[in-house]
């Protein structure tokens, strides 16, 4: 499954969001971002092997942070889904998160 989502700066915060589903989101305040909540919302359902992207979108100009912050998500949950994808679907596809 091919999960895309978007990083956008909210003032001095940001919000990451599924494309695909508008009501899957998390607020990332004072550039911290909950391990729990991204479980909760993006993993926890998961059906079958997951390649995550994330997109950055700001309405006025990209900084440097932002998009130091974006690759850093990136790696974080490319992370994520090697070790979810390894772990619960490897097994002749398996689903053992369930």
């Amino acid at each position: 499954m091919k999960r895309q989502l978007v990083l956008m700066r909210i003032e001095s915060n940001y919000m990451l969001k599924s494309k695909d589903d508008k009501e899957k989101y998390i607020k990332i305040e004072n550039n911290i971002i909950s391990g729990q909540d991204i479980y909760e919302i993006f993993y926890k359902n998961t059906k079958e092997k997951s390649e995550t992207t994330i997109e950055l979108k700001c309405d006025n100009t990209e900084t440097q942070t932002d998009k130091i912050i974006c690759q850093q998500l990136n790696n974080l949950f490319q992370k994520i889904d090697k070790e979810v994808n390894e772990n619960c679907f490897d097994n002749k596809n398996e689903n053992l998160n369930e």
